[in-house]
Protein backbone atom coordinates (compact mmCIF):
# COMPACT_ATOMS: atom_id res chain seq x y z
CA UNK A 1 0.00 0.00 0.00
CA UNK A 2 0.97 3.23 -0.65
CA UNK A 3 -0.54 6.75 0.25
CA UNK A 4 0.22 9.96 0.05
CA UNK A 5 -2.35 12.51 1.53
CA UNK A 6 -2.71 16.45 2.34
CA UNK A 7 -0.64 17.46 4.95
CA UNK A 8 -2.99 19.78 6.53
CA UNK A 9 -6.29 17.73 6.63
CA UNK A 10 -4.62 14.28 5.99
CA UNK A 11 -7.39 13.60 3.20
CA UNK A 12 -5.95 11.26 0.71
CA UNK A 13 -4.39 12.37 -2.47
CA UNK A 14 -3.67 9.23 -4.35
CA UNK A 15 -3.71 5.45 -2.83
CA UNK A 16 -2.77 2.37 -4.75
CA UNK A 17 -1.96 -1.04 -3.58
CA UNK A 18 -0.46 -4.26 -5.25
CA UNK A 19 -1.89 -8.05 -3.99
CA UNK A 20 -0.28 -10.66 -5.43
CA UNK A 21 -1.63 -14.83 -5.32
CA UNK A 22 0.88 -17.27 -6.61
CA UNK A 23 2.16 -16.08 -10.17
CA UNK A 24 -1.19 -13.06 -10.26
CA UNK A 25 -1.48 -9.61 -9.33
CA UNK A 26 -3.77 -7.08 -8.67
CA UNK A 27 -3.26 -3.49 -8.67
CA UNK A 28 -5.48 -1.00 -7.61
CA UNK A 29 -5.22 2.60 -7.74
CA UNK A 30 -6.83 6.06 -6.33
CA UNK A 31 -6.44 9.67 -7.64
CA UNK A 32 -8.82 11.61 -5.49
CA UNK A 33 -8.89 14.87 -7.72
CA UNK A 34 -10.66 17.54 -5.43
CA UNK A 35 -10.88 20.32 -8.25
CA UNK A 36 -12.94 17.96 -10.35
CA UNK A 37 -14.42 16.42 -6.91
CA UNK A 38 -13.85 13.05 -8.33
CA UNK A 39 -12.08 9.65 -7.30
CA UNK A 40 -10.70 8.08 -10.54
CA UNK A 41 -10.71 4.29 -9.44
CA UNK A 42 -9.08 1.97 -11.33
CA UNK A 43 -8.42 -1.68 -11.09
CA UNK A 44 -5.80 -4.12 -13.09
CA UNK A 45 -5.24 -7.86 -12.85
CA UNK A 46 -1.63 -9.16 -14.34
CA UNK A 47 -1.50 -5.61 -15.90
CA UNK A 48 -4.55 -5.04 -17.67
CA UNK A 49 -6.79 -2.65 -16.64
CA UNK A 50 -10.56 -4.89 -15.84
CA UNK A 51 -12.11 -1.65 -14.19
CA UNK A 52 -12.74 1.26 -13.68
CA UNK A 53 -14.55 4.26 -11.87
CA UNK A 54 -15.07 7.82 -11.89
CA UNK A 55 -16.82 7.98 -8.12
CA UNK A 56 -18.11 11.91 -7.58
CA UNK A 57 -16.84 13.18 -4.57
CA UNK A 58 -20.10 15.37 -2.75
CA UNK A 59 -17.64 16.06 0.13
CA UNK A 60 -13.73 15.43 0.92
CA UNK A 61 -13.75 11.42 2.09
CA UNK A 62 -10.39 10.29 2.89
CA UNK A 63 -9.44 6.08 2.21
CA UNK A 64 -8.75 3.08 4.35
CA UNK A 65 -4.96 3.69 4.78
CA UNK A 66 -4.87 7.70 5.20
CA UNK A 67 -7.73 7.33 7.63
CA UNK A 68 -5.59 6.38 10.16
CA UNK A 69 -3.31 9.37 9.82
CA UNK A 70 -6.49 11.07 10.02
CA UNK A 71 -7.93 9.88 13.30
CA UNK A 72 -4.16 10.51 14.51
CA UNK A 73 -4.31 14.19 13.75
CA UNK A 74 -8.03 14.11 14.98
CA UNK A 75 -7.14 13.22 18.42
CA UNK A 76 -3.88 15.42 18.40
CA UNK A 77 -5.74 18.35 17.63
CA UNK A 78 -8.49 17.54 20.51
CA UNK A 79 -5.98 18.09 22.81
CA UNK A 80 -7.30 14.94 25.06
CA UNK A 81 -10.88 15.86 24.65
CA UNK A 82 -13.60 13.47 24.20
CA UNK A 83 -14.85 14.14 20.40
CA UNK A 84 -17.68 12.93 18.36
CA UNK A 85 -17.09 12.76 14.61
CA UNK A 86 -18.46 10.82 11.45
CA UNK A 87 -15.37 10.79 9.18
CA UNK A 88 -16.24 10.19 4.96
CA UNK A 89 -14.26 7.31 3.73
CA UNK A 90 -14.36 5.49 0.56
CA UNK A 91 -13.19 1.95 0.39
CA UNK A 92 -13.42 0.79 -3.68
CA UNK A 93 -15.82 2.17 -5.01
CA UNK A 94 -18.29 2.57 -2.03
CA UNK A 95 -18.25 5.98 -0.25
CA UNK A 96 -19.04 5.68 3.20
CA UNK A 97 -18.15 6.67 6.62
CA UNK A 98 -16.69 5.78 9.99
CA UNK A 99 -18.74 6.95 13.02
CA UNK A 100 -15.94 7.83 15.89
CA UNK A 101 -15.29 8.95 19.13
CA UNK A 102 -11.64 10.43 20.20
CA UNK A 103 -10.49 10.20 23.45
CA UNK A 104 -13.15 9.11 25.98
CA UNK A 105 -10.94 8.24 28.74
CA UNK A 106 -7.67 7.63 29.39
CA UNK A 107 -7.02 4.35 29.99
CA UNK A 108 -4.12 1.61 30.54
CA UNK A 109 -3.40 -0.62 27.33
CA UNK A 110 -0.85 -3.54 27.57
CA UNK A 111 0.80 -4.15 24.15
CA UNK A 112 3.05 -7.16 23.09
CA UNK A 113 5.88 -4.47 22.24
CA UNK A 114 6.32 -3.02 26.33
CA UNK A 115 6.46 -4.74 29.64
CA UNK A 116 4.79 -2.46 31.22
CA UNK A 117 0.72 -0.68 30.28
CA UNK A 118 1.44 2.33 28.45
CA UNK A 119 -1.21 5.60 29.20
CA UNK A 120 -3.53 5.71 26.25
CA UNK A 121 -6.49 7.24 25.34
CA UNK A 122 -9.64 5.01 24.58
CA UNK A 123 -11.43 5.34 21.19
CA UNK A 124 -14.75 3.46 19.86
CA UNK A 125 -16.85 3.79 16.67
CA UNK A 126 -18.76 1.96 13.82
CA UNK A 127 -17.67 0.98 10.07
CA UNK A 128 -20.78 1.64 8.01
CA UNK A 129 -19.14 -0.93 5.39
CA UNK A 130 -16.79 -4.27 4.86
CA UNK A 131 -13.23 -3.27 4.86
CA UNK A 132 -9.63 -5.19 4.30
CA UNK A 133 -9.48 -8.50 5.58
CA UNK A 134 -13.76 -8.26 6.67
CA UNK A 135 -13.41 -5.55 8.88
CA UNK A 136 -16.76 -3.84 9.80
CA UNK A 137 -19.18 -3.03 12.26
CA UNK A 138 -18.09 -1.61 15.94
CA UNK A 139 -14.60 -1.52 17.35
CA UNK A 140 -12.80 -0.07 19.87
CA UNK A 141 -8.92 1.35 20.02
CA UNK A 142 -6.63 2.76 22.21
CA UNK A 143 -4.07 5.15 21.16
CA UNK A 144 -0.93 6.40 22.74
CA UNK A 145 -1.77 9.43 25.18
CA UNK A 146 1.14 11.59 24.44
CA UNK A 147 1.99 14.08 21.40
CA UNK A 148 2.73 11.28 18.92
CA UNK A 149 -0.31 9.57 19.00
CA UNK A 150 0.77 6.11 18.51
CA UNK A 151 -2.02 3.37 17.44
CA UNK A 152 -1.71 0.61 19.94
CA UNK A 153 -4.38 -1.81 19.77
CA UNK A 154 -8.44 -2.21 18.54
CA UNK A 155 -10.91 -4.93 18.93
CA UNK A 156 -12.75 -5.07 15.04
CA UNK A 157 -15.43 -6.86 14.14
CA UNK A 158 -14.95 -8.97 10.82
CA UNK A 159 -16.94 -11.25 9.37
CA UNK A 160 -16.26 -14.66 10.63
CA UNK A 161 -16.36 -12.89 13.99
CA UNK A 162 -13.74 -10.14 16.01
CA UNK A 163 -10.01 -10.11 16.12
CA UNK A 164 -7.60 -7.81 17.62
CA UNK A 165 -5.07 -6.05 16.44
CA UNK A 166 -1.81 -4.70 18.78
CA UNK A 167 1.80 -3.53 18.56
CA UNK A 168 3.96 -5.82 18.19
CA UNK A 169 6.91 -3.96 18.20
CA UNK A 170 8.04 -0.62 17.95
CA UNK A 171 10.50 1.12 16.29
CA UNK A 172 9.87 4.70 16.27
CA UNK A 173 13.29 6.29 16.91
CA UNK A 174 13.68 8.49 20.36
CA UNK A 175 9.98 7.69 21.09
CA UNK A 176 9.24 5.96 24.85
CA UNK A 177 5.94 5.17 25.55
CA UNK A 178 4.46 6.65 28.41
CA UNK A 179 3.99 4.69 31.18
CA UNK A 180 0.68 4.56 32.60
CA UNK A 181 0.11 5.49 36.24
CA UNK A 182 -0.90 3.09 38.50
Amino acid sequence: YNCYENAHNFMCLFEDNVQRDGKDSTYTSYHFDFAKKIIDWRLYKNGIEIDSALVPMDKEYTDGVSFFYYIRNAAREANGIETTMSVPIVVDTVRSSVKLTINEKKDKCKVEAYKYPIEAYKMSGHINFTGFFGVTGDFTGWMSADSADVPLKATVSVILGSGVVSLKEAHRKGWIAPRAKD
